[in-house]
């Protein structure tokens, strides 16, 4: 596009309409505040953002939204030819939240919940693995017209009758392989109810919840994969006893062996999409090097066609962007997050739209496309920006840009902090990447610091914008998020440097950036905290009883807390081998494992949990705060019910942050120059 977008573009403001019928008043039940702290960095971005997931229509007229109402997210849909605003299913976080929402045509609309239930312990028929009594959640799907009515569960939930045995439903009933464009009434999902653990796969009729049987489960297959016109073409999974990745290739009823020996090295590829009517697929695979690459395979032998993307550094792990069969863009989480652009002509109105809008946002996410990519959502972010959503119009649309939302709208925009990439040496040499964020209109000298380690442990921090980074920069402290030896993204070498090292190198590897944060004069060394979730907060803890002479005082949201218990616990399910060989130390795991040095910790800390979290589950907390009281330790313990382990929940998110802006404010105090108002 050789014009400015601003000549040639019709902007409007969608932002107005989505206050119409009557949609403040049901966003209006947000938890209570105070008004002295109405405008507190920690009530400001604990607020949900305004949109958890947006979908277009195939024809691009209405968007079906994730829309916040109170502690969680409700559906709206958005007509944006009759201007019109319409509440389609109303939020019950007491009972389930959405996780999210999709045309299956122009007229219905599918939803994915995530429920409370009570699991009852029982036998998996796999081995002598077991579920044991615990309260959980579980994914339902819902269908809804996009008028409001005929609401249905489309999984009829088989009950058990009394006196009788215990009834199997699938714990997840939400993975739709094919949303059957050319079948409106049709959708193709997989579910494990034959066998507890391999799926079928099934199509699901939306409008009457029936179901046909279209492919019965297989050994070792956890997941199936369906062209663009919805027909079954491969399987991946995992053989259990080498826990080796394994993939078929299916035509009709036949099942063959996916030759995937030239795929990967080291680590299952990552299946993408289908190209060319379902001959080729994309996958990200280390094809016998060091990182991962986007290479086109053959769906049915799994040879090798050709590599569309690499990279020295990164490994390539998408999303691939596909359009008609044809591959016109891949995602790409290098130094900074981008997209590299088969399609040249979209490639060139993206860097045209990044120049235009609003704050110069670095970085463009696509969100939703109809059908023919006439229409699409765009999330900005970047460059000392919030996230912002918009429509973009183009194609067979005059080209427009459209304001849909703004995240943290009470957030002074010039006080949004920028994550820069920095690089230190660990004690033994190694070159780690880590993310500074440094507090706007403050010097950088001799500043309170968080060093902030990320989950997984095996993922990775970017350039995002990360609302606990956020919070802690407009309170004045500075933040590292080291991604730490292990982390994903650079290369099967460097993840695998991280096996075995859970407290020992992957630990002293976050102790170097702060070390170095000192010497270079940001960090004031009496005044550093570590604060993380998961194995983040895994890593607090050990700071907690390792690193005392460092830190004075530790955050842990969800943390693991007894290895050796985490250790027992992957042992009940299947294709544990491996997690449990990257946790296992060959020497002694009873010091890195924080249950067993409770007596050691010497620093305060804050730990939080949710009572149905999945990933970490809540007895790591119960069980560390109960000998932590025994031992009369300093600590503090938030228990919040119905948590997961995401901070789902407004009011979950604000009591972490309020907890954590009080901690913090006793322990390491915020800058001086930092005000309270923002």
């Amino acid at each position: 596009m050789s014009n400015s977008l601003s000549s040639i573009f019709k902007v409007t403001n969608f932002s107005k309409l989505l206050r119409i019928a009557g949609v403040l008043v049901l966003c209006g039940h947000a938890t209570a505040v105070s008004a002295a702290d109405s405008d507190s960095p920690a009530d400001i971005f604990s607020k949900l953002p305004p949109a958890a997931d947006i979908k277009l229509s195939p024809d691009g007229t209405k968007a079906v939204i994730l829309r916040a109402m109170g502690d969680t997210y409700g559906v709206i849909l958005m007509d944006f030819e009759k201007s019109k605003v319409q509440l389609l299913m109303a939020p019950d976080p007491d009972n389930f939240s959405f996780r999210w929402c999709r045309f299956a045509n122009e007229s219905r609309v599918v939803c994915s919940i995530r429920s409370y239930i009570e699991l009852q312990a029982g036998q998996i028929g796999i081995g002598r693995r077991f579920y044991n009594d615990a309260r959980t959640v579980a994914t339902r799907l819902l269908a809804v017209d996009i008028d409001g009515k005929n609401v249905m569960q489309l999984i009829k939930p088989k009950v058990t009758q009394q006196g009788g045995d215990l009834v199997w439903n699938p714990r997840i009933q939400d993975n739709v392989i094919s949303w059957l464009d050319n079948d409106p009434d049709h959708i193709l999902v997989q579910l494990a109810i034959e066998d507890r653990l391999f799926p079928s796969v099934y199509k699901l009729n939306i409008r009457t919840n029936r179901q046909q049987k279209v492919k019965s489960y297989k050994a070792g297959i956890f997941q199936w994969f369906a062209d663009e016109n919805g027909e079954l073409r491969n399987g991946a999974g995992f053989s259990l006893n080498s826990e080796t990745f394994k993939a078929v290739s299916v035509r009709g009823r036949k099942i063959s062996t996916l030759d995937t020996s030239q795929l990967s090295s080291d680590g299952a590829p990552n299946i993408h999409d289908y190209l060319k009517n379902g001959k080729t697929l994309l996958v990200s695979a280390s094809v016998g090097g060091d990182r991962q690459k986007l290479v086109e395979v053959d769906a049915t032998t799994g040879d090798i066609l050709a590599t569309v993307l690499e990279h020295d550094r990164y490994d390539i792990t998408g999303p691939a962007l596909v359009k008609n069969g044809e591959l016109i863009g891949v995602r790409t989480t290098f130094d900074k997050r981008g997209y590299h652009w088969i399609d040249k002509d979209l490639g060139s109105e993206y860097r045209a739209l990044l120049k235009q809008l609003p704050g110069n946002p670095s970085f463009l996410e696509l969100i939703s496309a109809d059908k023919n990519w006439d229409r699409l959502v765009l999330k900005a972010s970047g460059n000392k920006t919030v996230p912002r959503y918009y429509l973009y119009s183009r194609g067979k649309y005059k080209k427009s840009i459209s304001a849909l939302f703004s995240d943290y709208a009470k957030a002074d925009q010039n006080k949004i902090a920028e994550p820069t990439l920095v690089q230190y040496k660990s004690r033994d040499g190694m070159d780690i990447p880590a993310y500074l964020t440094l507090p706007v209109g403050i010097e950088s000298k001799n500043l309170p610091t968080l060093i902030m380690p990320h989950g997984g442990p095996y993922s990775r921090d970017t350039d995002r914008f990360d609302y606990w980074v956020q919070y802690a920069a407009a309170r004045g402290y500075a933040v590292l998020q080291p991604n730490f030896r292990g982390s994903t993204g650079y290369g099967n070498e460097f993840r695998n440097a991280g096996h075995n090292q859970w407290g020992r190198a992957m630990q002293s590897d976050l102790d170097d950036g702060l070390d170095w944060l000192i010497a270079q004069g940001i960090t004031d060394p009496q005044r550093s905290c570590m604060m993380g979730g998961s194995y983040g907060g895994y890593a607090a803890l050990v700071a907690a009883f390792k690193s005392v002479d460092r830190y004075k005082c530790a955050v842990a949201f969800a943390p693991v807390t007894d290895i050796n218990e985490l250790i027992r616990e992957q042992r009940n399910f299947v294709l544990s081998k491996g997690s449990i060989d990257k946790l296992k130390d060959r020497d002694n795991q009873a010091e890195v494992s924080p249950i067993e040095q409770v007596e050691n910790f010497s620093i305060p800390l804050l730990i939080v949990h949710g009572d149905v979290d999945r990933t970490v589950k809540i007895e790591q907390s119960r069980t560390l705060t109960e000998a932590l009281k025994a031992a009369g330790a300093d600590y503090q313990y938030i228990e919040q019910k119905n948590g997961d382990h995401y901070l789902s929940l407004e009011s979950h998110r604000r009591e972490f942050l309020v907890a954590v802006d009080g901690f913090l404010e006793r322990h390491i105090g915020a800058a001086k120059q930092s005000a309270n108002s923002l």
